[in-house]
């Protein structure tokens, strides 16, 4: 096995919030799936999965599986990421393995905009796991209304009918807001039924055995929350990125780079240990994408808002930038469908299910 086939399993730098010392200890190749395990002297096992060779070029690690040792009473959390290549979203799959009972965090459905047509395959992928696995299905999460790809939740819902949606609260300020901008029928409610649950800041709810505390982290939109376990990881959303891309945009509606300076600090403000997993990756040339890192990682290297960078700064310099940046491609389909807890549109009289355009509305 050469370093120009394995190569990025075995690079674990620093920047990926990884132990750095690691030894192979098996390697197999199943149905196509290259799974390898690592176990490093600080008793972490790292599981990497690609499902084809073309994550093989382009992808670092998919998922990390980390128990803390200090009592018996800790909990794991077995934590995989799914890449969508074409939305740079993270699909979250996070599994109590004590109870076999798991979430799905920002699911894809994927859309092509030229003709209108969705698929699920993206998020089959995390259920073919799930089915393989027997894993329970107890939770459908949103970080937020997202404006960059349309949610797959009200799919993942029709195959698993007892598993929860939930959001945070702040989705019916962005229900309300685009309401108006869509003109959408006067029956469409504002007031979040279309989820099952709205997360309140500080909010606490179990995947399994595993404790999890919803953090409201606005700033980007204001329906965002981040979801932490103790002592292991949060669950960012679009919030802050990887440290070398920096933070999410706050120029939709109801945005603010005042807010989200403040949400970062709730983040940052966690033990430099904790993993942080972004919901997108944007890398720079010659990186591939990652998905993982640390608060300790981002406080040294994060270029918008390590130590040192002051409020002020932060503000003029995400003000600065977002005046620059175009809507995003999938803005339009995105919103309309994430309102609905990612059910499409309802059929017209003539059966056919319809995407608004409003023209000469969006700034570019």
């Amino acid at each position: 096995m050469t370093k120009s086939k394995l190569g990025f399993f075995l690079e674990m730098k620093s920047t990926s919030g990884l132990p750095t010392k690691c030894k192979m200890y098996s390697m197999f190749n199943i149905s196509k799936q290259l799974i390898k395990h690592c176990k490093s002297d600080l008793s972490r096992d790292i599981r990497f999965i690609s499902s084809s060779n073309r994550f093989l070029n382009n992808f670092r690690f998919f998922s990390s599986s980390s128990s803390n040792s200090k009592s018996f009473s800790d909990k794991m959390a077995n934590v995989t990421v799914f890449p969508d290549i074409d939305t740079a979203t993270a699909q979250i799959l996070i599994v109590d393995e004590q109870t076999k009972n798991c979430a799905i965090l920002d699911s894809v459905l994927n859309y092509a905009a030229a003709s209108g047509k969705t698929s699920t395959t993206s998020i089959d992928k995390i259920l073919a796991v799930v089915e393989e696995k027997g894993y329970t299905v107890q939770w459908i999460l949103e970080s937020h209304i997202h404006a960059d790809h349309l949610s797959a939740s009200y799919y993942i819902k029709s195959k698993y009918p007892q598993a929860k949606t939930a959001i945070g609260e702040g989705a019916r300020t962005v229900q309300k807001i685009f309401k108006h901008i869509f003109n959408l029928e006067h029956s469409f409610p504002v007031d979040g039924s279309q989820f099952d649950v709205l997360w309140k800041d500080g909010d606490k709810f179990q995947i399994g055995n595993l404790n999890v505390s919803v953090i409201h982290t606005p700033g980007h939109t204001p329906a965002c929350v981040s979801y932490y376990i103790e002592n292991d990881c949060i669950f960012v959303g679009d919030t802050i990125f990887m440290p070398d891309v920096g933070t999410a945009r706050c120029d939709f509606p109801e945005g603010s780079a005042v807010t989200l300076f403040e949400s970062m600090q709730k983040i940052l403000a966690l033990p430099e240990a904790t993993k942080i997993y972004v919901c997108h990756d944007y890398p720079p040339a010659g990186r591939e994408l990652n998905y993982l890192t640390t608060v300790g990682e981002q406080r040294k290297r994060n270029k918008h808002v390590k130590d040192g960078i002051s409020r002020e700064e932060f503000i003029e310099m995400r003000t600065a930038r977002d005046a620059t940046l175009k809507a995003p491609n999938l803005l339009l389909p995105s919103i309309q469908v994430n309102i609905r807890a990612g059910e499409l549109p309802k059929p017209e009289d003539n059966g056919i299910a319809y995407i608004k355009i409003p023209l000469n509305y969006l700034k570019q």
